[in-house]
């Protein structure tokens, strides 16, 4: 018999037993939740109220807390500035109770900084001999800085003598004393520490910071009041302009945020000392946390079910659901509440993934998906591409949680060698009314086209173009048209291109440099200053999802594997005729003139909660295992919600774990937070060695607490 042959058999065994072991697994783990710090939960009665939940405190449960207190502040000491200065300047303006002064950063001035202001008077002289003896001064008060701007400070009144008013002209004097250093609450990403409280932790800190004589340390109800005032939750990540808000409300020059989290089998305190001037980052500490066993791996609910109480919903996965009149099925891992007394536990989340609706199966295979207006008229359609066809759907208005019909509105068959690999739309030309964007990559070179509505029937209004397509969307702006080229010996070549409609044509208008390999599938803007130097998100070769900050620097790379893709070719470059097969499990990198081309789209960005800082939406598509490169068989996937918490990006929720391959997804923007659908092509096999023979599509709605 064929080695190869044998070698795939017992592949495609293990494959099965490990997806068995995945799925078990998958169930266990329930769905990633963010939790706030200040968590409670509900406790059974007869009658149910809602209870406190009984927080462990955590300085008993860390083996390591003077050594990670001592590093952490030691860290933190080393960064402050020294307070010796004794700048001298002017008051220049006062205007509603607000001082503005002369003296900026650079003279040693913070958020915080007090200031003596006093009032030179006529210089005092000898009688006699007529030699000026000095300046009399007559003290006005004390400020206190509660702005720093690049030519001027903001200063209010903290004191001021009887009688006495502060006036432009009057000195200003930096008087020395201690900076001001906010301490936030901490707060945990894990779900396992949900119920841990660490304010004994932040206590220890800020004594030793407090005993440093560096820092003045606000801690406590003055910060949660602060909090509160300015609507931002316990465990929200600041982004600049937050920072800056929160310290100027504390007058504080620092603030200093922390996030426990788990890395591997470690656990690791995430701080960072925020600057009140610019709302940058001063220092970002990494200090390893040595928990106790119980408070390490015990999650929600364990210690209820081990004294005998009832599990809640966060610990128990519901019965898998199986969709009416198709094989496909949902593995249920999510922590959707089961009972109006359970329900009550979920306010700790902050989002879930709902799922509101399924479409009728499609016998093929979604190869991409899109949704727009087609017709102009305001009501959204859903595009989906087969091999080589293009079909268009009503989005339905309303969802119930059952089966739904899909409307089908057109169907576009195209010849029996196309290979459509991507789809996008928007309203590029500019007359209201989106375009269909289809890659097709067939017979060694790209012939792609678009597709408008004229006239009551789609129109080819561009054909045969070498390009790759991708519409990027944002809620707040146009779509934007992206292009790049097939290489001659590599699957994308040149930098991306930005196309616009322009003299009746698509027209290059300019260049994008984007850093490390990304290329036009998988990659993205984030954007967190808007800056014209690009942020980017970006799915690599191996399934890592990677973040490159301004000027191309790598920021951060996953350990888990996002995307997934089984839309992989093979194309022969030498062979002018050769077409492009679609690969299954085989790899064929050791053959010469052959490349392999991934399609990874897409990643998505959206603020899903409004809270400034965009979420990351994207799949992942689950293997039971990653034996080579290109020979990796996805089975199952889910939706992730990533959010980026100024360290990482952290997954905060996610659909149950679906027994079928996600092929492609998009967002539907709501009006307000919580009013966000997210559509979904899924793929199921007839069996192991088999392409894909049907798929449907699923409805969620993205629900934000």
């Amino acid at each position: 018999m064929n080695k190869k042959f044998i070698l795939f058999l017992l592949t495609g065994i293990l494959g099965v037993a490990s997806c068995s072991r995945s799925t078990l697994e998958s169930k266990e783990s329930g769905k990633v939740q963010y939790p706030s710090s200040l968590s409670s939960s509900q406790k059974q009665t007869s009658s149910p109220e809602e209870q406190p939940v009984q927080s462990t405190p955590i300085t008993p449960s860390i083996g390591n807390l003077q050594e990670i207190t001592d590093t952490l502040v030691s860290q933190i000491r080393s960064r402050l500035p020294s307070r010796e200065s004794t700048a001298t300047g002017f008051v220049v303006s006062v205007r509603n109770q607000a001082v503005y002064i002369d003296l900026t950063a650079k003279d040693g001035i913070q958020i915080g900084s007090k200031l003596k202001v006093y009032r030179e008077e006529e210089e005092l002289k000898h009688p006699v001999t007529g030699q000026t003896l000095g300046t009399p001064k007559r003290n006005i008060g004390t400020l206190q800085v509660t702005q720093v701007e690049q030519n001027y400070s903001v200063a209010t009144i903290l004191s001021i003598e009887k009688g006495q008013t502060v006036e432009p002209k009057d000195r200003v004097e930096l008087l020395a004393g201690k900076m001001t250093l906010a301490l936030l609450p901490f707060f945990s990403s894990s779900i396992r520490l949900s119920s841990v409280d660490f304010t004994p932790l932040q206590r220890e800190i800020a004594a030793k910071l407090q005993m440093s004589g560096v820092v003045e340390v606000i801690q406590g109800a003055e910060v949660e009041k602060a909090l509160k005032e300015k609507g931002i939750r316990p465990n929200q990540i600041l982004d600049q302009k937050g920072i800056k808000e929160l310290a100027e409300q504390l007058k504080s020059a620092y603030l200093l945020d922390g996030v426990i989290q788990q890395e591997g089998e470690k656990w690791i305190l995430m701080s960072r000392l925020l600057s009140a001037q610019d709302g940058t980052t001063v220092l970002e500490a990494s200090v390893p946390l040595v928990l106790t066993e119980q408070v390490a791996t015990e999650g929600p609910g364990e210690a209820e079910t081990q004294k005998g109480g009832d599990l809640s919903s966060a610990s128990v996965p519901s019965q898998a659901q199986k969709a009416p009149e198709i094989k496909f099925e949902v593995s249920s891992s999510s922590v959707k509440p089961q009972t109006p007394e359970s329900s009550k536990q979920d306010f700790r989340k902050r989002g879930e993934i709902e799922e509101v609706g399924r479409s009728q199966a499609f016998p093929f295979g979604i190869r991409g998906l899109d949704v727009g207006d087609l017709y102009g008229d305001g009501r959204k359609e859903i595009v989906i591409i087969g091999r080589n066809s293009v079909q268009v759907y009503r989005l339905p208005d309303v969802f119930n949680g059952n089966q739904v019909e899909l409307e089908e509105l057109y169907i576009d068959r195209g010849p029996g060698e196309a290979n459509y690999i991507s789809v996008g739309v928007g309203d590029i030309n500019k007359n209201g009314k989106d375009e269909i964007f289809v890659t097709d990559l067939r017979k060694g070179r790209l012939t792609s086209f678009v597709l408008e509505h004229q006239q009551g029937e789609f129109k080819r209004i561009a054909q045969d173009q070498n390009l790759y397509f991708r519409v990027l969307k944002n809620p707040k702006k146009p779509p934007q048209l992206l292009a790049q080229h097939l290489g001659t010996d590599r699957p994308f070549f040149g930098n991306l291109m930005v196309y616009e409609w322009q003299d009746n044509r698509y027209q290059m208008v300019r260049d994008l440099s984007l850093p490390g390999k990304a290329d036009i599938y998988g990659s993205v803007w984030f954007n967190l200053k808007d800056g014209k130097d690009p942020e980017v998100l970006f799915l690599d070769e191996e399934d890592h999802l990677k973040f490159y900050g301004t000027g191309g620097k790598l920021i951060w790379r996953s350990k888990d594997f996002y995307g997934g893709s089984r839309l992989e070719f093979l194309q022969t470059r030498n062979q002018e005729m050769a077409d492009t097969i679609l690969q299954v499990n085989e790899t064929r990198e050791d053959f010469q003139g052959v490349w392999r081309l991934t399609v990874k789209e897409k990643i998505l960005t959206q603020d899903l909660d409004r809270d400034g800082i965009p979420e990351v939406i994207l799949r992942k598509n689950i293997a039971p295992f990653r034996p080579l490169r290109g020979a990796v068989s996805y089975q199952k996937g889910q939706m992730m919600v990533l959010k980026w918490n100024g360290i990482s990006f952290q997954e905060q929720y996610a659909t149950p774990v679906l027994d079928s391959y996600i092929s492609d997804y998009q967002l539907v923007p709501g009006e307000i937070a919580g009013s966000d659908l997210l559509v979904v092509g899924l793929n199921q096999d007839e069996g192991f060695f088999l392409p894909n023979q049907q798929s449907l599509i699923m409805f969620f709605k993205l629900n934000v607490y």
